[in-house]
């Protein structure tokens, strides 16, 4: 996924890691507290995804800062998008329900 930096972004499978690769051919992998499923852009200089296993989305910066949302039990979140005035929409796969929230900050 085509980052706010203009990087390559992705996610390592069954890993605690997302990394980014620059178009000089640079691979940068930074580390996340839970494996990553979904991603999206976010706001500015970040990056959404969904923690499956621990029910939370995240943000990341560009520079590799993250920040977690609080815990939506029972979840398990799949699919992200940004959405208009600093909101992000995820599916919750383990209950079946679309979540609207803040962006986690």
């Amino acid at each position: 996924m085509a980052g706010p930096d203009s990087n390559l972004w992705f996610t390592l499978a069954f890993t605690l890691q997302i990394g980014k690769i620059t178009t000089g051919g640079a691979i940068t992998l930074y580390p996340i507290p839970s494996r990553a499923e979904g991603r999206a852009r976010g706001p500015g200089n970040t990056l959404l995804f969904t923690e499956f296993a621990s029910n939370k989305i995240a943000a990341i910066t560009t520079d590799g800062v993250v920040t977690e949302s609080m815990e939506f039990r029972n979840s398990q979140p799949t699919g992200i998008t940004a959405g208009p005035r600093g909101v992000a929409w995820f599916l919750g796969y383990g209950n079946e329900k679309v979540y609207v929230t803040p962006f986690p900050r």
